[in-house]
């Protein structure tokens, strides 16, 4: 946790710091954007601790693609995915730096149990929600719910995670 917060607060520090013609939450078309999130997930009926971190690409103000790659920490295994969201941003007018988005993907899900030969890999699927508020012009705090569904792996249905804060900056 520490870490996490050391690493928000050099990242707000960074941003004020960047030049002006970085990237802000009112026109980002052709910028890029960091994001990193802590939470937890349902997997399965247990729940567990779960960490996102992820790149922003925007190719219009309001649709950008999401590389993303979350470490899922449960009692006795660990889920890693790697994703490639497309992300729609709302443009709420009178409210500008509440930015709400919903976003669909697709990826790999590995899941890592200490059961033997327990280890397994999967296409998966992804769709989910969330909102930002930018506190600066290009730093966000915000939240981000992910419902992922691996194709033939394991015998539960879906995972769902919430990275309850999210911290994102623009470039």
């Amino acid at each position: 946790m520490k870490k996490f917060v050391f690493a928000v607060v050099a990242l707000v520090l960074a941003a004020q710091a960047a030049p002006a013609a970085a990237a802000s939450y009112k026109d980002r078309q052709g910028g890029f954007g960091a994001q990193f999130g802590l939470g937890f997930d349902v997997f399965g009926g247990d729940a567990g601790f779960s960490m996102a971190g992820a790149a922003e690409a925007f190719l219009t103000k309001e649709v950008s693609l999401v590389p993303r790659f979350t470490i899922d920490i449960h009692d006795g295994a660990n889920i890693y995915t790697i994703t490639g969201d497309l992300r729609y941003t709302l443009d709420l007018q009178g409210a500008e730096r509440l930015q709400p988005f919903a976003e669909i993907g697709a990826g790999v899900a590995f899941l890592d149990a200490d059961a033997a030969n327990a280890n397994e890999t999967a296409f998966q699927f992804e769709f989910g929600g969330g909102a930002n508020y930018y506190v600066a012009d290009n730093v966000a705090l915000g939240t981000e719910m992910l419902f992922t569904f691996p194709i033939d792996m394991w015998t539960e249905d879906f995972l769902w995670q919430w990275q309850v804060v999210t911290a994102r900056v623009l470039f």
